[in-house]
């Protein structure tokens, strides 16, 4: 996916939103719903990111299949919503929980609908904030997914969103719908949506954008009204200090965003992952503060409209654990994964197809096959193969096929541990190459030609860069055998230079940093 793709997704959204679609009545307005926040700035990186761009083909108009795909794509909304509303109605319901009042103590609300990203990135920010007796905390998603093992107090609670679901909200969610469907009348119709796509200045493939608009009224809104609703009702009830998430993207995590913004409640954002000058995530932030990973983030930050008085260069609370390292911990995951004492442990951090990574499918299952080729003729290794959180364990088995010195473990699993106790890790631009630097291991980069994808790890320096098989294979001899030592001095100051831009000290101490920084924000709320 191109910038251009990009930079035209970013247009259609800007002429949308101001569009009238009725008389005064603006796009954006009109999905107001009757409340103060518009269900179009929630859905803004949603949007911009992973749907607008497919409307604006690169070379050629888009094909049978691709418009085929197009078309069934909001009744593929409308079969998955009802597969919900039947999850839902037999779905046990929650015990409504108790609010804790104590007002001597600041409420923090964590939003920990990814359960990767509550264990990555908030967690540690809870674990040293929860050691606090003037601060209550209350860490919230769609069920209760998150494991309080490691956190030692009774002042941490863990509740679902659907503790706060009761008849009350279903009768706001339901007036909430009539809106609903009054929009999808009046936008869906031929005169509508004529009338909507007559004040862009785009170029979208149009059918494909009427499709996006059905699966938008049928699928998302649908989902989210529910999700509005609960909001509303925790940060009335609860009306917390601070709101801190990790994922201005999500959807989720927007509508408690804008709701705070309403109430006058502060939002922290702590950065999750890298960031890229050409991928527009950060031109809708809808949070007061953002904790950036390090100086390069912050400058993606200013560049797409960020103040540079609402960003703190933070580093990453995830990569704290990652700064002393152990024998007893590689000895335990070699033993839970069956891996022989003395072989040499390569790890692949594999990630998904989605938009604005890879030029197409067919080139990633090539690199992936090539790693597993690699790997399989090296003396005395075992290559373990981490799947990302969002892709699909039965298909990536199926690239890699059966060999005798792989193995995958599951997606859910925490890749901190397995980065401490590896040897090589290989990646194609995840995170998982920052953490792997910042734990002291060599970093291979696979990279076609003609891939896509990320270059910040290419012009770096810091790592070893695979364009073709025979590559991976002469980086994976030297940095398993005598050469390891000379090859990664090498590069040592070109990973620190990196690392500084990337994640400001590899200290350990960026979870404190960030506390430091909810502290601030929670003092000037109160003045």
């Amino acid at each position: 996916m191109g910038r251009e793709q990009f930079d035209e997704a970013v247009a259609l959204f800007t002429d949308l939103s101001e569009a009238e679609i009725e008389e005064g009545m603006t796009l954006r307005q009109s999905l107001c719903f009757g409340t103060d926040v518009s269900f179009w700035d929630i859905a803004a990186s949603y949007l911009v990111l992973y749907r607008f761009p497919l409307l604006f083909p690169e070379s050629v108009k888009p094909g049978l299949f691709d418009t085929l795909k197009s078309y069934f794509r909001p009744y593929r909304g409308g079969l998955a919503r009802f597969r919900d509303e039947v999850r839902f109605l037999s779905r046990p319901v929650p015990f409504p929980k108790a609010f804790k009042q104590d007002q001597n103590r600041k409420k923090v609300l964590f939003l920990g609908f990814v359960p990767t990203f509550y264990r990555d990135v908030l967690k540690p920010v809870v674990k040293l904030m929860a050691e606090r007796k003037d601060i209550s905390i209350v860490v919230i998603g769609e069920d209760i997914p998150m494991d309080p093992i490691g956190i030692e107090t009774t002042d941490v609670e863990f509740q679902s969103i659907w503790h706060h679901w009761n008849r009350e909200s279903r009768g706001t969610a339901r007036e909430l719908v009539r809106h609903l469907n009054h929009f999808q009348k009046v936008l869906l119709s031929e005169k509508g949506f004529s009338r909507l796509v007559d004040q862009t200045s785009t170029k979208p493939f149009v059918k494909g954008l009427k499709n996006e608009f059905k699966w938008f009224a049928w699928r998302e809104l649908r989902r989210l009204i529910p999700q509005f609703v609960i909001a509303s009702e925790i940060l009335n009830r609860y009306q917390p200090s601070l709101v801190v998430s990790a994922d201005d993207a999500d959807q989720r995590c927007r509508i408690y965003s804008l709701l705070s913004k309403q109430m006058k409640i502060p939002t922290l954002l702590i950065q999750q992952g890298v960031s890229d000058r050409n991928y527009p995530e950060w031109q809708f932030f809808s949070q007061k503060k953002v904790a950036a990973m390090g100086m390069s983030s912050q400058n993606d930050m200013i560049d797409q409209g960020i103040p540079p008085s609402d960003i703190k260069v933070t580093g990453h609370p995830g990569f704290d654990q990652l700064v002393h390292s152990g024998t007893s911990l590689k000895k335990r995951i070699f033993k839970e994964l069956g891996i022989q004492p003395g072989s040499k442990m390569i790890l692949f951090a594999s990630q998904p197809y989605y938009v604005g990574a890879f030029s197409n499918p067919d080139i990633r299952r090539e690199m992936i096959s090539a790693i597993a080729d690699a790997c399989e003729i090296q003396s005395n290794t075992i290559l373990v193969v981490k799947p990302h959180p969002g892709e699909n364990h039965d298909k990536l088995r199926q690239i890699i096929g059966k060999r005798r010195s792989v193995l995958i473990v599951e997606k859910s699993a925490p890749i901190i541990p397995l980065i401490k106790s590896c040897d090589v890790l290989i990646t194609f631009f995840s995170t998982t190459a920052l953490q792997a630097l910042y734990a002291g291991k060599p970093v291979i980069n696979v990279k076609f030609p003609g891939c896509g994808g990320l270059n910040l790890y290419s012009d770096s320096g810091a790592t070893w860069i695979a364009q073709s098989s025979g590559e991976i294979e002469l980086h994976l001899h030297n940095l398993l055998g005598r050469n390891r030592i000379k090859e990664i001095d090498c590069k040592r100051e070109k990973i620190d230079n990196f690392l500084f831009d990337f994640i400001y000290r590899a200290d350990g101490k960026a979870a404190s940093r960030i506390v430091k920084m909810a502290d601030d924000m929670m003092q000037l709320q109160s003045i």
